[in-house]
């Protein structure tokens, strides 16, 4: 195995091999106070004043003073916006981020020879025991796209430094999907640019896909290398980089037939391992040439809206190449128009049949933007007109719909080429909701993590028989009115601005729990992501409290992964009776829906968790949301939350109205059926009621589209299953069960009523499908009411039928 030195010199051997005539390189001050490097060819720009870099989810990471924060070919007309060089120390599971407090420049010796930077930084530990000095050197090599990195800390206090781990960060506008496994050597990330590509090397040791932990004694010094590569085409800045870490790679081209202009998208999977090597948006129909190291391949190109595969064998020593050809197309013009004929807002999916892949409709451009990608997009939302589509020649299924309240229609068409077809929708409204608003209150845009923009986000809403929606992009106050507005929606949907708030830990950066906070007032922006570090989540909660005491603080997916609030703070899954000390339990409402059914993100066992802190005495009402990045298999409205408001004429809806029915309970969630509970007549979810001998009648009433099939409609008390009934009907016919129970109750009690179902949403909800067109996995109906309160005992309240105690764990449990 070659050390890292024979490696770097191999590096600068094939690079050299490849150098154009040298140039004089030259610096220059910015206005901003940055140095700008110039080798002949390229441009490197050093940051020269402290500014932190924050990520995705506005949290504050490296800091720009002596990092690199562009590099790029000097005859394009893009700069990158990256951010490389800041250093990253973790020692016993603590995140350091030194900043550098020196930048020096060190003439080049000859023309021939690079310009070297150096910057250096203290890393102090917390004692004067645990203290390092941090040294990182960048050389610009004359007239190559290179940026050779060495970074070295020297422990300067008087304590071995156990478990350090040393790395320098960075970050660029989108990640090169490559996974670590298939090849122990492939560390790197490749930003895509519209004109260039900038690459992050790591040429450091891993262990099972982490870097290697070291101890460094006092006076001892631990150096990691790092190349950054700039290159306006892909095979040469993916031959350097393959040629850095010493994998075979050989040279592809992929060209593309009849490809209309506009933009595209080309991803390459290893079929083996199956991960993606290869991704990114084009708008240049030249033949895309690519290194890639021996292997089984797919190549999909999604040539909006075409989608087309092929695959394709690259071997040792050989050049490979296949060929990418759009099919032809034909044009589709749909409406969605009510019983009456008038036009409606709605979805139309286009899922493809046999061998018709399912469309891939223009999706915003994440390499241009920055932002997320879009994996699916095979909808589209007519708002008040006809909308003309361009379809691949071939076979669909081509579904209409609006949400729950409203039939949904299935067609299948075949698609000529050269011709255009006419599909007119009629969709009725077949379920009544007097008295009720749909409410989604959590998803995301491009404003953070979401992979559309707020334009999308709002037909989507509507097209899904949203009502109201919760705009909750993590640090972002967002408000979907403009665009509402501007779409001329304002009588289908009312937004609320809010936010969604993570908690993490100020150590490692670990999160511990994200919230909602909403609503936000025009001059409420939420929290800044650096003031929500925290140890313990109480602070932030009470806090939260005394700054926006009107505000909901919803609880997100809270065992939706290991660092979410009741794991973190383990929380008994039995029981509820245990946690770890400090658990906060003064949020309002629970989120036990995330996503569309039970079997997402670990609601299930997020529901169990609520029926035991209603045992308890603890009342967080619940909520369903969809938590919706993106649109297709991530609809929004699935789940939703439907709360008892009066007034039906959503331009007029208060939304104080709103928050007051969800902090009371007032409600139920739901991804299809509609289900109510009424207590003696006059009682529903969230009330409470006084029954002296404990007679109870419950009037419930179950009504589904023809498309939502339920099964059952379960009546708990106090946790336990009580009564079931049984749902009579078909699939794809209307349901409603309007039936009277008799609760004989020996104590207080909470009731509700839970709605389960075993046929498909599919098409109408494709979240969970292992792909369009493939049902299988498919979502299947849910809805669970909030509880009526029972008195039974006649002391004027509700005494749960645990002790309202959640014990603290000892500090070893």
């Amino acid at each position: 195995m070659k050390s890292v030195t024979e490696v770097s010199s191999i590096f600068v051997t094939l690079l050299m091999s490849t150098l154009p005539v040298v140039a004089e390189s030259t610096v220059n001050v910015l206005d901003d106070g940055d140095s700008l490097f110039f080798n002949g060819a390229y441009s490197l720009v050093i940051g020269r004043r402290a500014r932190t870099y924050f990520d995705l989810y506005n949290y504050p990471t490296a800091n720009a003073l002596g990092s690199i924060v562009s590099f790029w070919p000097t005859d394009g007309t893009e700069r990158s916006a990256i951010m490389a060089g800041s250093p990253v120390v973790r020692i016993d599971g603590r995140l350091y981020h030194p900043v550098y407090s020196s930048v020096e420049v060190e003439d080049a010796a000859g023309i021939e020879e690079p310009l070297v930077v150096r910057a250096e930084a203290s890393f102090d530990g917390g004692s004067p025991g645990r203290q390092g000095r941090i040294r990182t050197t960048y050389a610009l090599r004359p007239s190559v796209g290179l940026v050779e990195v060495s970074s070295t800390l020297r422990n300067s206090g008087d304590e071995t430094l156990k478990g350090l781990v040393y790395s320098l960060h960075y970050a660029g506008d989108q990640f090169y999907p490559y996974e670590t496994d298939p090849y122990s050597q492939l560390h790197f990330e490749l930003t895509p640019r519209p004109d260039h590509y900038v690459g992050w090397v790591d040429r450091n040791r891993f262990e099972e896909g982490e870097p290697v932990a070291v101890d460094l004694a006092p006076g001892e010094s631990y150096e990691i290398r790092y190349a950054l590569v700039a290159e306006r085409d892909s095979e040469t800045v993916l031959r350097r980089i393959f040629s850095s870490l010493g994998i075979a790679a050989e040279p592809v081209v992929i060209r593309f037939q009849d490809l209309p202009a506009g933009l595209f998208e080309v991803v390459v999977r290893d079929i083996t391992r199956d991960f993606v090597v290869f991704r990114n948006f084009l708008d240049d129909p030249s033949p895309l040439r690519l290194m890639l190291p021996p292997g089984q391949y797919s190549v999909i190109g999604n040539l909006v809206p075409a989608v087309v595969r092929t695959e394709l064998s690259v071997v040792a020593v050989a050049a490979a190449e296949c060929t990418l050809v759009s099919p032809p197309r034909g044009r589709v013009r749909v409406a969605v128009k009510d019983e009456n004929g008038a036009p409606l807002p709605g979805k139309v999916t286009f899922i493809g049949l046999g061998d018709t892949p399912s469309p891939y409709f223009r999706p915003h451009d994440p390499v241009r933007e920055g932002r997320s990608w879009e994996e699916v997009k095979n909808s589209v939302h007519p708002a008040f007109s006809e909308l003309e589509v361009e379809l691949p020649v071939g076979h669909y299924l081509v579904s209409a719909s609006r949400g729950p309240e409203y039939s949904a229609q299935q067609v299948e068409v075949e698609v000529a080429g050269g011709g255009l077809q006419k599909l007119d929708f009629e969709l009725e409204r077949v379920v009544e909701t007097a008295g009720l608003l749909a409410v989604d209150p959590h998803m995301h845009t491009l404003r953070s993590d979401g992979t559309v923009n707020e334009r999308e986000r709002v037909l989507s809403l509507v097209g899904e028989g949203v009502e109201v929606a919760v705009a909750s992009d993590h640090f972002f106050r967002a408000d979907y009115t403009p665009q509402i507005e501007a779409l001329r929606l304002v009588d289908y949907l009312k937004a609320i601005p809010g936010s969604e708030i993570s908690i993490r830990n100020p150590h490692d950066y670990e999160y511990t729990l994200d919230f909602n906070l909403y609503p936000l007032g025009p001059d409420e922006g939420g929290w800044k992501a650096p003031e929500t570090l925290s140890e313990e989540v109480a602070p932030i909660f009470e806090a939260t409290r005394q700054r926006y005491p009107d505000a909901l603080i919803q609880l997100n997916h809270p065992r939706n992964s290991s660092w979410d609030y009741f794991n973190s703070y383990q929380l008994d899954p039995e029981t509820a009776a245990t946690a770890r000390e400090n658990f906060w339990t003064g949020f309002d409402v629970l989120e036990i829906l995330n996503g569309p059914s039970p079997l997402f993100n670990n609601n299930a066992v997020t529901i169990k968790d609520w029926l035991n802190l209603l045992s308890r005495g603890f009342f967080y009402p619940a909520v369903g949301s969809s938590d919706a990045h993106q649109i297709d298999t991530e609809e929004p409205g699935y789940s939703r939350t439907y709360v008892y408001v009066a007034d039906q004429d959503i331009a007029e809806v208060e939304i104080v109205e709103v928050i007051a029915a969800l902090r009371e309970g007032r409600s139920f969630v739901t991804n299809g059926p509609i289900v109510e509970v009424t207590a003696n007549d006059r009682f529903l979810p969230g009330d409470s009621l006084s029954a002296p001998g404990g007679d109870v009648e419950l009037l419930i009433e179950v009504r589904t589209a023809p498309w939502v099939t339920a099964d059952e409609a379960r009546v708990f008390v106090n946790g336990v299953v009580e009564r079931v009934l049984t749902m009579d009907g078909a699939p794809g016919a209307m349901q409603s069960l309007q039936e009277r129970v008799h609760l004989e109750l020996d104590r207080d009690a909470f009731v509700l009523v839970e709605v389960v179902g075993h046929e498909s949403l599919y098409p109408v909800v494709q979240a969970n499908t292992l792909s369009p067109g493939q049902p299988s996995g498919a979502v299947t109906p849910y809805a669970l009411t909030n509880p009526v309160f029972v008195d039974v005992d006649g002391n004027g309240r509700f005494d749960p039928p645990l002790p309202k105690l959640i014990r603290a764990l000892s500090g070893d449990s």
